[in-house]
């Protein structure tokens, strides 16, 4: 009924609400059985000014300043006194039961409330006072007076009527009760904006504070600084940082009054941290003196400071301290040659940044002092034999060191090493070191070794007589492996040891004067700067007068395997006897076959030596021996196996000790040695990597055809999958359970509640599933499913809700 009509005033009640429209009359709506929405008849007609709407009751005030009221109130705050009779009612306010209504003189009239309380009844205190506005609360009435002040009374349980503090000294402009507060509206005097402190957050700089204009001209304004936080006692509009402040930032809160106006206090934003100040430094620093080891340097300052500052000074090598060095006197030591000197002198106070300033630098300082130390040779002095010259512990450490070697006053080398030659042979060898630095004076220190031996060879000859020992034939003397290598080798030739006329030289032809004689030969090696060495060979066998039988010998076959044979076949020329030894014995005719079958493991070797009045022949043929071809029995063991678990395997068929390998699924996975008897008991583990399903376990001898197989069954331990028929089962009904993810054939356990479902024994089928129905009995509630694998970990679990069965005749229940 609202729509399209203008509202000038509301007014809420405790269960109902008013609203006055600009043609001055009144719409209620809500709970009307307090009456307190039956609009009274009488007011048709009359132009509203003013409504109210207290708990269970409504006030209306017409354009005559007249008062009406209707609806509950047991202490009739519904109906206006005789004591309103001819006056004129401006506003009204109702609350609870109590109704206040205020006059045109400015005057509270208040009726009804429960009288324990007090809130129908106008307090004395506004006797003088003139009100310009009245409220009413649950329990408790409130008047404005024309001098800002507030006046409350009845029910205080909440502190609705004691007025805060302060409250009384400002000018309040408008007040509203509610059921257990107040809420007043106070005049402030306030900033357009926060205070702004402008500067450089600095120690020694000054900050000010600017204050915007206010809503009304204060009639003073005071300002208090803090740094961090903290107060720091200043009360005037600029501050400066001190250093007590470094590091803080600093706030400036800007308080104004006014008489009639309460004071709101305004903080500034927080400035950067307060940084260090800086000090204005005047004058100089130099350095007097000759930049010399051993010569003192002086300093002399003539530096100022604003504000002062304590001045301390340090001496400088190549821009960096010299620890300790704090004096105004320096005299220069090693360790300042080459490098250059400076003194700095240091401004320094509390909350400013340090100021050095440097004088100009002297030097570079020259005349260090090398202290030098002897040179130390390593090594022998023998030709060929290399000496080492070290120079340690001089200084300074990196002073540059050159060395020379000399024999007498002729220098023979440089450099760390030196080794003697013939011509150093019973002389004396000296190094000398000489040591440079820049900025330090040059120094020589020498050492001198024993005379130089002759060197003797490390390997002498090994002599030794290549060729055969038969009358026409040309021996030829070999030296072996000398070294050094040497400059020449010398040779003499003996016949039973007695020397050969003419026989100097590294072959010899042997002559019927060598027949049946024992030939040697004697070799040696010279060279310069080394004492010579000889070595005899050993004799040959007596020189032959003619040549000695051939022998051919082979295998048809140079490995076999074992009870397997081979064929030999021979042919000897120009020999009286043939003798066989080694894998077969007796005399053998000069040609010929024979068929052999040699059964130890390994190589046989046959020899045949073909003899003559001249000499033997012999010739050897070898024959390999490989175990057989062998099915092995293999075992390991029945059942299902977890992934990374130790399985044992058995095996039976190899030789006694023979070498195996263990395998599962082509991964190795053990080596070792068969026992006495040809038998393997190992315990291996199943590789992680192994598939799922039957898995091939392999054992195999020395041979690879000497195998055998068994398989096992292997499963990886991870969780179980499980389903239930149904996630919701009335009780005494059946419940089915899957399990999922078992090996075929798996062992499990399967409970409901902590009771087995699974018979003893279950197993999973040849797909790895397991199926089973079962009553879940008639108690409500969360119930549980627990499956276990074989093996710790393989697990699934799963719940359900057991609900209460439907009563008979009740269509729907849970």
């Amino acid at each position: 009924s609202l729509d399209g009509r203008t509202v000038v005033a509301i007014a809420a009640g405790g269960y109902h609400s008013l609203a006055l429209t600009s043609d001055g009359t009144i719409t209620a709506w809500g709970y009307g059985d307090t009456g307190a929405t039956n609009v009274p008849a009488d007011l048709a007609g009359r132009t509203v000014t003013a409504i109210a709407a207290g708990a269970y009751n409504s006030f209306a005030v017409t354009a005559d300043g007249q008062l009406t009221g209707w609806g509950y109130s047991p202490y009739g705050g519904s109906t206006p006194p005789d004591s309103l009779a001819g006056r004129t009612v401006t506003a009204v306010a109702a609350g609870l039961y109590q109704t206040l209504a205020l006059t045109s003189d400015g005057k509270v009239t208040a009726w009804g409330g429960d009288p324990s309380t007090g809130e129908g009844v106008v307090p004395a205190s506004l006797d003088d006072k003139v009100v310009v506005a009245v409220t009413a609360g649950y329990n408790d009435s409130f008047a404005l007076t024309s001098d800002g002040k507030v006046v409350g009374w009845g029910e205080d349980g909440q502190g609705q009527t004691s007025l805060p503090e302060g409250l009384d000294a400002d000018t309040v402009t408008a007040v509203s009760a509610g059921e257990s507060h107040v809420v007043a509206i106070v005049r402030t005097l306030l900033p357009d904006a926060a205070p702004v402190v402008t500067g450089t957050p600095r120690v020694g700089s000054p900050l000010t504070a600017t204050s915007s204009p206010y809503n009304a001209t204060p009639d003073s304004v005071s300002y208090r600084w803090r740094a961090g936080g903290s107060d720091v006692g200043a009360d005037q509009a600029t501050y400066t940082p001190g250093p007590a402040d470094l590091g803080k930032a600093i706030t400036v809160t800007v308080t104004a009054t006014k008489q009639g106006y309460a004071s709101a206090p305004a903080v500034s934003a927080a400035s950067g941290a307060v940084a260090t100040g800086r000090l204005d430094v005047s004058g100089s620093v130099s350095v007097q003196g000759t930049p010399v080891v051993g010569q003192t340097l002086t300093t002399a300052s003539t530096l100022e400071t604003t504000p002062s500052a304590t001045l301390t000074g340090q001496w400088l090598r190549d821009g960096s301290p010299v620890d300790g060095a704090t004096a105004t006197t320096y005299t220069p030591t090693n360790a300042d040659a080459g490098a250059t000197v400076s003194y700095r002198v240091t401004a320094h106070r509390d909350g400013y940044v340090d100021e050095q300033v440097d004088s100009d630098p002297v030097g570079p300082v020259e005349g260090g002092v090398i202290a030098t130390t002897t040179p130390t040779i390593a090594g022998t002095a023998v030709v060929g034999s290399p000496l080492s010259a070290s120079v340690t512990g001089f200084e300074p450490a990196d002073a540059d060191v050159a060395l020379e070697w000399r024999r007498g006053s002729d220098v023979v080398g440089s450099g760390s090493t030196y080794t003697p030659g013939a011509a150093d042979v019973g002389q004396h060898l000296t190094v000398t070191a000489s040591f440079s630095r820049d900025h330090f004076d040059p120094a020589t220190s020498s050492t001198t070794t024993d005379a130089v031996a002759r060197a003797a060879f490390s390997t002498g000859p090994d002599a030794a007589v290549v060729g055969t020992a038969k009358v026409g034939q040309v021996l030829t003397a070999t030296e072996g492996t000398v070294d050094p290598s040497p400059d020449a080798y010398g040779y003499r030739w003996f016949a039973d040891g007695t020397a050969i006329p003419g026989a100097g030289s590294r072959t010899l032809r042997l002559t019927a004067a060598e027949q049946d004689r024992a030939v040697t030969v004697e070799v040696t090696a010279t060279k310069v700067g080394y004492g010579p060495v000889s070595d005899l060979s050993e004799p040959t066998g007596p020189v032959a007068s003619s040549a000695a039988p051939t022998v051919r010998l082979r295998a048809a076959t140079h490995a076999v395997r074992r009870g397997r044979s081979t064929t030999l076949s021979w042919t000897v020329d120009g020999a009286t006897r043939v003798t066989a030894s080694g894998g077969w014995a007796g005399a053998r005719p000069a040609h010929g076959t024979l068929t052999v079958r040699p059964t130890r493991l390994g190589t046989t070797t046959y020899v045949l030596e073909a003899t003559n009045d001249n000499g033997t022949t012999t010739a050897r043929a070898g024959v390999t021996v490989r175990r057989e071809a062998q099915r092995l029995r293999v075992a390991a063991g029945g059942g299902l196996r977890l992934r990374g678990r130790r399985v044992t395997v058995r095996a039976a068929g190899l030789d006694g000790h023979e070498a195996y390998a263990v395998r599962i699924s082509g991964t190795l996975v053990g080596t070792g040695h068969a026992t006495r008897d040809g038998r393997v008991d190992r315990s291996v583990t199943i590789p992680t990597g192994t598939h799922e399903g039957r898995a091939t376990v392999s054992v195999t001898g020395s041979e690879r055809d000497r195998t055998g197989t068994a398989t096992v069954r292997v499963v990886a331990n991870r969780p179980l999958g499980m389903r239930l028929a149904r996630h919701r089962v009335r009780a005494s009904d059946d419940q089915r359970v899957t399990v999922t993810g078992l090996a075929a054939g798996e062992r499990l356990t399967v409970t409901y509640q902590g009771r087995r479902l699974s018979p003893r024994g279950a197993h999973a089928g040849p797909r790895g599933g397991w199926t089973r129905s079962f009553d879940v009995d008639v108690s409500w509630g969360t119930k549980t499913v627990t499956a276990t694998g074989q093996y710790a970990g393989r697990t699934a679990r799963r719940t359900f809700e057991v609900v209460q069965r439907c009563p008979s005749g009740v269509p729907r229940c849970r």
